[in-house]
């Protein structure tokens, strides 16, 4: 029997009830089969009889039944790993047995198929790249490995430098890079918890003027204690009957202490004339997201 198939791995997914997955490879001895489950990106690999079974002739091939079904969302891998070793003994002018020489190599062509498979999986440089070797560099504390300044062999750097020596962070961005979220890091520039940054509101009832096409009405204004020229303000109606979608927008501004200023501006294509209605704005004062 000759080994006709390249095929050294098959993978299958668990779906809570079934037990049996074929192996479609030949192998000689139940050894010779690597069983793993891949969950969450981790792979476990399975004991025979704790874990699973093989059935089948051998040499031949078979199914590999697990005693509990693997769950949905796991993946079954099965892969032939025979151990590298060449049992046959050829004796000194003995009679030549074609057939024990066929299968021995094709346990050497399966044990290749193993490597190459591994292989498969390990990084490459390109085909064409002229470079005899690329040995990785002793192992350094907290450092990264890159390529030379040849680009011919790799290189340890401290992960504070950038390849060319110059400085990939300074002391402070480095408090920056191992913040822990969003919050922390907004702490790091100065710019507080945009959760817990304080405001200011205030409302007033506004009848804006009949509003010209490609013009502004009027500035009036909405006393909020606590804001400050510079402040971010918000204006908005409370009953929504301004519709900044047709071209209106309702804009505000810190005009004096404790003034905000408001206007309409209309781009609409005609006059626009809001009714009088109630105009509320928030403020957040620029001390507090570090401005």
């Amino acid at each position: 029997m000759t080994l006709s198939t390249t095929t050294n791995k098959i993978t299958y997914a668990g779906n809570d009830a079934t037990t049996s997955f074929a192996y479609t490879f030949k192998i000689w001895a139940t050894a010779d089969l690597k069983v793993y489950t891949r969950t969450a990106g981790v792979d476990t690999l399975k004991t025979e009889t704790t874990h699973y079974s093989v059935t089948g002739t051998l040499p031949g091939t078979g199914n590999v039944v697990f005693v509990a079904a693997p769950a949905t969302g796991t993946t079954v891998i099965i892969v032939r790993d025979r151990a590298a070793t060449q049992d046959l003994d050829l004796i000194a002018n003995g009679t030549f047995a074609a057939e024990n020489i066929e299968i021995q190599l094709d346990k050497l062509a399966a044990q290749v198929q193993a490597v190459r498979e591994i292989l498969n999986r390990a990084p490459a440089v390109p085909i064409g790249n002229t470079v005899a070797s690329w040995s990785l560099p002793e192992p350094v504390a907290s450092q990264l490995i890159g390529y030379a300044s040849d680009a011919l062999s790799l290189t340890s750097y401290s992960s504070t430098l950038l390849a060319n020596g110059s400085s990939l962070t300074t002391a402070y961005t480095l408090t920056l890079l191992d913040d822990a979220n969003a919050g922390a890091a907004r702490t790091t520039l100065g710019l507080g918890n945009i959760a817990t940054v304080g405001y200011l509101t205030g409302s007033a009832t506004i009848d804006f003027a009949n509003v010209a096409d490609n013009a502004s009405s009027a500035s009036s204004t909405i006393t909020v204690t606590g804001a400050v020229a510079g402040d971010f303000v918000l204006a908005f109606s409370a009953s929504g009957n301004i519709d900044t979608t047709n071209g209106v927008e309702l804009l505000g501004a810190v005009s004096g202490a404790n003034t905000v200023s408001v206007y309409l501006h209309n781009d609409s294509g005609g006059a626009f004339d809001a009714a009088s209605q109630t105009i509320r704005v928030l403020v957040i004062p620029k001390a507090n997201v570090g401005l």
